[in-house]
Parts: structure tokens; C-alpha cells; sequence
């Protein structure tokens, strides 16, 4: 294994022990359309490559340069063989906004995906899930603009891989997928990353907010951690990871509106 991929490997692993956030949103508009973003704060990561690694090597490496870059789907299509045409027209109008400095100590990871119909989001998270297995994958085949990143970081699932949504006009829920949970509870890096941050609590650091932007005011919000904004257009549910994975059935939720 190269130097710079063994780096990022350790990195990425001390970083579940470590503190970043996650930020997933959603807003539905009136004709039934919409994003689904995603927004990944990795910036602890800098400090913890800058401490560890060799100022000569890190000087060699990807993270030499500061990159500010946004990248489109589409434009990745061609290097995506094994998805099918549908599955690729659900990505293609999406894009990646990756912005990176050592300096700086910033490394942030935006992603977005527009959306013609509510149905269309929980297609949208399996595809992900499917073609992804987390950030890490999503970087591969992006060429110079991401580096060697993707290369590097290990298959991690998305921390909300086992649910699964459902939406339609008028409704949206997340519902524990137990066969998909039990799938991500054996996964050996994830029993690591557990073992580890509950050796440390550093997973209860880890903050997933999801929150889901209404076209207009919800009629009913269920869900032991859905929180509805005075306004009643505005549901999100906080979550640490550590907690997530002892109680997923606790950020299932429910919205009609």
C-alpha cells in the first residue's frame, strides 16, 4: 500500500473516534420535486493527517494543494458500467462539491441530487447505497479533481443505509430496514469503528442531523425523535451515531402533510 493511502487509511478510521457532522436534507417542493443533499464535515481529518504524517511526505501528497471544485454526475456517467440507465438518470443532474485545505484545516464534501417526484428520493438512497457504500466510493473514478482519496478510504456504508424511505405526495417516512441493519452491524470495519468509539465516546460525537423542508404545513409528525419547527414546515431529527446504531428503531419518523 502506498504511503498516502495508508495515511488516509488510518485517518479515516481515527476519525470515527474523532468529531465531524453530517447533514442530510431534504426539501420537497409544491409540484412534488426536490433535493436531497448531503453535507460532510470532514475538517478534523486535516488536523489529525497533519499531526501524524511526515511534513515532507504530506508536502508530496494530494493534500499539498487546496482544492475547491464542484463535480457533475454526468460527467461520470460514462465510468459508471454497472448501473443501469435508470439508476444513472436518477444521479446524472446531481452534483459533488469538495473543498479541501490543509492550511486551512478544511475538508468539506457537499453532495446534492435533484429530484422530479417524491418517489424518486428513496431510489435515489439505494442507488447510493448500492453504487457508493459511502463517501469513499463515490470519490473513485472522479480522476484528478478528488486525487487518490477515493483509493484510499474504506467502504464505509452511509450511516443511514438501513432505513429505508418512502415518499409520495403528501407523505414521507424512514423505517428501520432490520435484514439491511443486521447486514451493517456485521460488517467488520464497522464493528471497529464501534469498538472503538465506545472504547473513547468519540462516536457520540459524530452529530447525523436529517431535516426535511415541507411545501407546505405538516398535518402529522411521528417519529420519538422527529422535532416539528413552530411553523410546522420544518421536521428534523437529530441523532449521534453511536446512539443510532443502539436505537435505530428511535429515528424512524413519519410526516404527512
Amino acid at each position: 500500500m502506498k504511503p498516502l493511502k495508508l495515511y488516509l487509511l488510518i485517518a479515516f478510521t481515527f476519525l470515527f473516534t474523532g468529531c465531524f457532522e453530517v447533514h442530510e436534507e431534504i426539501v420537497l417542493n409544491k409540484n412534488g420535486s426536490g433535493t436531497l443533499s448531503m453535507k460532510t464535515d470532514m475538517s478534523k481529518l486535516m488536523e489529525m493527517l497533519s499531526s501524524f504524517m511526515p511534513e515532507e511526505e504530506l508536502k508530496k501528497s494530494e493534500f499539498a494543494g487546496a482544492k475547491d471544485t464542484t463535480m457533475y454526475m454526468k460527467d461520470m456517467m460514462d465510468n459508471a458500467q454497472d448501473m443501469t440507465p435508470e439508476k444513472k438518470a436518477l444521479l446524472q443532474d446531481g452534483s459533488i462539491h469538495l473543498k479541501m485545505n490543509m492550511t486551512e484545516k478544511v475538508f468539506n464534501l457537499d453532495m446534492a441530487f435533484p429530484f422530479k417526484k417524491p418517489d424518486d428520493i428513496g431510489k435515489i438512497y439505494e442507488t447510493l447505497g448500492e453504487t457508493g457504500g459511502g463517501m469513499g466510493q463515490l470519490l473513485k473514478g472522479m480522476g484528478n479533481q478528488a486525487g487518490t482519496m477515493g483509493d484510499a478510504a474504506p467502504d464505509i456504508k452511509s450511516s443511514t443505509s438501513f432505513y429505508d424511505i418512502h415518499a409520495s405526495k403528501g407523505s414521507l417516512s424512514r423505517t428501520l430496514n432490520k435484514e439491511k441493519f443486521a447486514l451493517v452491524m456485521k460488517d467488520s470495519m464497522m464493528q471497529q469503528m464501534r469498538q472503538m468509539g465506545g472504547m473513547s465516546g468519540g462516536m457520540d460525537e459524530i452529530k447525523m442531523t436529517t431535516t426535511v423542508k415541507l411545501p407546505k404545513k405538516a398535518k402529522k409528525v411521528t417519529g420519538a425523535k422527529a422535532e416539528l419547527s413552530s411553523d410546522k414546515k420544518t421536521v428534523m431529527v437529530k441523532a449521534n451515531l453511536m446512539d443510532m446504531y443502539a436505537h435505530p428503531e428511535q429515528y424512524e419518523f413519519s410526516v404527512k402533510y
